[in-house]
């Protein structure tokens, strides 16, 4: 048994500003800075994460792979023959040294040495082999950084060997380059290496490096409106950007109060994103799905949100004249709290539209020329071929969608029309069309999708109040000989299902007009339209979605929810409508006209929001707005104010009549292009 010492533990202190720069020689500094990984990795944290692998740093585990480590330094249980590029098993070799490193240094004595001697034999095993993965982010990142982080804990106990392996071998395949998360994790384990090198002008510059990744791009990586980028225009709040976060926070930890910590004026940008970014997509303790993208894997929503709290929790000691609004963050997203961050937020950079009431949460997700929808990678999201064409998720408890996605029919995703067809294969998507995009006035949100894809075409729009979201379709039209259908909601089910003329069990059709309630939410349809519910219960298997290493084999079976509009086949100008809010509250909003050329809504207390898909006039009653270009305006109650933007972020300006006043609307450009502009009328 590992028997800890008994000395005094100096957590990382991380209560300074980031601006603060000490006068500290550098060779001095670099020490601190590996004292400072030394207590992150070592002491202040139970559980880290290294790589793609979670490290367990429990003193227990250490003695099990001691005691399974073979003569060799190999492990019986690692394959290091397998090949998958997502979930490589052989990268645990790594992650097991690490994890013994971190036992060694709560030790001493006989127990220091004898893992220290399990250690020296599992680095000699990697030595011999080299072992690489056909995805080269393990080879250049994820493996480099392992072994480095590994190095720093070790000190003065590393070998001559392992040395010479790590700065001539393995870390000279991390050399900086590339773009955005990719270039900042390079520049980490660059980093890394000038501190096994003992080399102050490396650290410097590899911290250079990522200090200069805390920047407003339209290239990948952070951009004007606070989202982020990677594999080209692509909302990766999730994923690259979560690790975004997780390094910046970490880095700006490590590299305090020396000659290489954060420069002051990023740090105000770093907090942007975080404040403005990453907070508006996690509800209760979850992400948002549409936020995962890809990465939809087992109690995915869950995970990433954690993740989301220790970048939070971190940044608090780090940027403390803003700790309040870090700790809200983790506050609210713990269970049963309370959700304190309402509004309506659009990310224009990237087709995406948050909207928080105090117990509902509502996402949209789209994509355009513009913006990439979602995509492929190492046999991740084999499904999602529909993921960005406008899929409306919302939710209360953050539990509606919890490990569903082996049960969803991703042919009637929800918010999305499509044809029910086989889902093609797919490297990334989009649609094929400019005008996409939304206006906010940071209450309500209008959003606005002219969708086209694969024979279907369709005129849609999302209106979003204090009371939920109304969706609007028209022109519904479609060359495909297959069913089209619109998906509603599909979550995992929960008894009773109630409404407008249902029987007590499963009920093919809704009499409509009408409404649906179902845990806790109210889906109204105000038209008469053919609304298709199943309360079935559905096997699947995580494989379909994702394939590799780490893939549970078994399938899993659970009780859907699925509410869906039926279009039929052929369609030609069919129109659809619905209004999702909470359960047992009478809808507010009044759907005013809902065609090809004008949708638009007035909400319950009095704003309207309307989508001009073509030049033209709205009116009704005291109120008369014409439009001389495609746009989306919401106007005040009173008819003070208006709210626009211009959605194809190709126009310059537009000219608006309100009640025979002319406006000329001078339009965002650049990287601020389809933003809203806020004018007094």
């Amino acid at each position: 048994m590992i028997k800890r010492a008994f000395f005094l533990i100096a957590a990382i202190g991380l209560t300074i500003s980031a601006s603060t720069q000490a006068a500290n020689p550098a060779g001095t500094a670099i020490e601190q800075v590996a004292d400072a990984i030394k207590n992150f990795y070592v002491y202040d944290q139970t559980t880290f994460a290294v790589g793609s692998l979670a490290v367990s740093m429990a003193d227990k585990e250490a003695d099990q792979l001691l005691s399974t480590l073979q003569a060799d330094g190999s492990w019986p249980d690692i394959d290091y023959a397998n090949q998958d590029r997502s979930a490589w098993p052989t990268a645990r070799h790594g992650s097991r040294i690490l994890q013994l490193v971190g036992a060694a240094n709560r030790t001493a004595g006989s127990d220091r040495t004898r893992i220290l001697a399990g250690v020296h034999r599992a680095f000699g095993f990697w030595i011999r082999h080299d072992f690489k993965c056909p995805n080269w982010w393990f080879n250049n990142i994820g493996v480099p950084k392992t072994f480095a982080t590994a190095a720093v804990l070790m000190g003065s106990e590393l070998l001559p060997a392992e040395k010479n392996y790590l700065l001539q071998t393995l870390m000279p395949r991390a050399k900086i380059g590339m773009t955005g998360q990719n270039r900042l994790w390079l520049a980490g384990n660059t980093l890394l290496a000038g501190i096994i090198a003992n080399d102050p002008d490396q650290v410097q510059k590899a911290a250079d490096v990522i200090w200069s990744e805390i920047t407003v791009t339209t290239d990948e990586g952070l951009q004007p409106d606070d989202s982020y980028h990677q594999h080209g225009p692509q909302q990766q709040f999730g994923n690259y950007g979560l690790s975004f976060a997780d390094e910046i926070v970490r880095w700006s930890g490590f590299l305090a109060n020396t000659p290489f910590a954060m420069p002051a004026p990023k740090l105000a940008i770093f907090r942007s994103y975080l404040l403005n970014g990453l907070n508006w997509v996690v509800w209760r303790g979850a992400m948002d799905p549409g936020a995962c993208d890809r990465q939809i894997t087992p109690d995915c929503q869950r995970k990433k949100a954690s993740g989301v709290s220790s970048a939070m929790a971190g940044f608090a000691r780090i940027d403390t004249a803003h700790a309040d609004d870090y700790h809200a963050f983790v506050a609210r997203n713990k269970p049963g709290a309370t959700n304190d961050l309402v509004g309506n937020h659009y990310f224009y950079r990237s087709d995406a539209l948050f909207h928080r009431l105090p117990n509902l949460f509502l996402s949209l997700k789209m994509s355009s020329t513009r913006v990439v929808g979602t995509e492929i990678v190492n046999d991740e999201n084999k499904l999602g071929y529909h993921a960005g064409d406008g899929m409306l998720l919302v939710q209360r408890t953050g539990e509606e969608y919890h490990d569903i996605f082996p049960l969803w029919d991703w042919k009637k995703l929800p918010g999305v029309t499509d044809a029910q067809t086989p889902l093609p294969q797919f490297s990334h998507t989009f649609v094929p069309v400019d005008f996409v995009g939304a206006a906010s006035d940071g209450v309500h949100g209008v959003a606005a999708m002219n969708y086209d894809r694969d024979g279907v075409l369709a005129r849609k729009a999302w209106f979003f109040g204090n009371e939920g979201v109304v969706a609007l379709g028209a022109g519904i039209t479609a060359s495909v000989a297959a069913p089209v259908v619109t998906g509603v909601n599909t979550a995992l089910l929960h008894e009773p299902v109630t409404g407008t003329g249902l029987p007590a069990g499963v009920s093919s059709r809704v009499l409509t007009p009408g409404f649906v309630e179902h845990d806790g939410l109210r889906y109204t349809f105000p038209i008469s339209e053919n609304v298709t519910l199943s309360t079935n219960r559905v096997t699947g298997n995580w494989k379909t979605i994702f394939n590799n290493a780490g893939t549970p084999k078994a399938d899993v079976t659970g009780d859907i929810f699925s509410l869906n509009i039926d279009h039929g086949v052929h369609p030609a100008g069919e129109t659809y409508a619905y209004e999702i809010g909470l359960a047992g509250e009478q809808p507010g909003s009044v759907i005013i006209q809902n065609t090809p050329k004008i949708q638009a809504v007035r909400f319950a207390d009095g704003v309207i929001g309307i989508v001009f898909e073509a030049p033209g006039t709205f009116s009704q009653n005291d109120v008369s707005l014409a439009a001389d270009q495609p746009c989306i305006v919401i106007l005040d109650a009173a008819g003070k104010k208006l709210s626009a933007a211009e959605p194809t972020q190709k126009l310059k300006a537009l000219t608006l009549i309100f009640n025979g006043a002319r406006h000329l609307v001078s339009l965002p450009e650049n990287g601020a292009a389809g933003s809203t502009v806020t004018m007094p009328l």
